[in-house]
């Protein structure tokens, strides 16, 4: 393995620092607030006007983490330590669980082309217990463990507008999240072979940056009562300057993908089992920038994953509930694992 600088090195050791959750956001390791396999084949575009409450709780482990070649890594030979060569492994466990209460608003003004206009907030709070464990060759260990629960990054959707036909369902929106979670940039100190090591601490729940979400989603519906849904999402996010680190994280792009079949539980019809293979692809599209990044040790993320959902709706209330699994695979300079997800939602009024 190439010499690399020691700071270099050492970010190594605190991998678990990265692992930041939002909208579950979950997420997977990168700086991003997105969080894809987590929202149902369905929700992404607009349903009957009225007034709606949701409830999602994701909840995501990994014990990988994957570098730029997409291989796992445990250990960092190489670190000159006072003169000496060591080797440092580590073993990151990440589990997290979260809950996002969502506030869905349909009016019953329609938008030209006869389209309709929606707007929601979720807040979001995250239980994180993020676990890390160095060990150096000369036999000493450091460990450290954070567990807490939270509330992360606000995220408001203000403007979200769809179009609907017997056989097609399309939607745009746009949306922002704020950083009022729980983060700050406290440094933390490590001891190893005598030396002190810092990083920033690793019990934030919030990202720390502003962030803009653009997205847009197509479904295929083959017969008119839409008992099946062939839907494609998109999301792209651009991100303002991280606080307190010189670093303005690199835009995302992410894709999901799924078909949901209804099959009528009763003969009226009213109560649906519904079942469909789910996933996605999601890649960083942009290098992180800012005084705060390092320019030789920045590469580009990416991951994929696949699953499936299944659950209940109960028509006469537009009500349901969905359980969602998927696990990543083929991931690159990032975590990579598996979230189950859970949601319920109904029409108030």
């Amino acid at each position: 393995m190439p010499r690399m600088s020691f700071a270099r090195r050492l970010r190594w050791s605190v991998l678990f620092s990265l692992f930041l959750t939002l909208d579950g956001a979950l997420y997977a390791g990168t700086l991003a607030h997105y969080a894809p396999g987590v929202y149902n084949i369905r929700d992404f575009y607009i349903p009957d006007p009225g007034f709606y409450t949701l409830m999602y709780a994701p909840y995501y482990h990994t014990g990988q983490y994957k570098d730029s070649n997409g291989n796992t890594v445990n250990s960092v030979s190489g670190i000159s330590v006072r003169g000496r060569l060591v080797t440092l492994g580590f073993a990151t466990d990440v589990d997290v669980e979260t809950i996002s209460p969502e506030f869905l608003w349909v009016p019953r003004w329609t938008i030209p082309g006869g389209g309709k206009f929606g707007a929601y907030v979720a807040p979001q709070f995250a239980n994180s217990n993020v676990s890390a464990s160095l060990e150096t060759v000369t036999g000493r260990d450091v460990s450290s463990n954070h567990s807490q629960f939270a509330a992360g990054d606000l995220y408001v959707q203000p403007l979200w507008m769809g179009w609907e036909t017997s056989h097609w369902d399309t939607s745009v929106a746009y949306g922002v999240y704020a950083p009022t979670g729980k983060y700050n940039t406290q440094i933390v100190g490590l001891r190893l072979s005598g030396l002190t090591f810092t990083g920033i601490a690793p019990n934030n729940v919030g990202l720390g940056f502003w962030e803009h979400q653009f997205q847009s989603a197509v479904a295929w519906y083959p017969w008119q009562d839409k008992r099946t849904a062939v839907s494609l999402a998109e999301t792209y996010e651009i991100s303002q300057q991280q606080q307190g680190t010189g670093i303005t994280p690199g835009s995302y792009f992410t894709l999901n993908w799924g078909i949901s079949q209804y099959i009528p539980l009763r003969s009226d019809r009213k109560l649906l089992l519904e079942i469909g293979p789910a996933g996605y692809c999601e890649w960083q599209t942009s290098y992180d920038h800012g005084s705060g990044v390092d320019p030789t040790d920045n590469p580009l993320s990416k991951v994929f994953a696949a699953g499936f959902q299944t659950g209940l709706t109960y028509v006469p209330w537009h009500a349901f509930i969905n359980f969602r699994f998927s696990s990543e695979f083929d991931a690159v300079s990032r975590f990579q694992g598996d979230t189950i997800s859970g949601s319920i939602g109904i029409k108030v009024f």
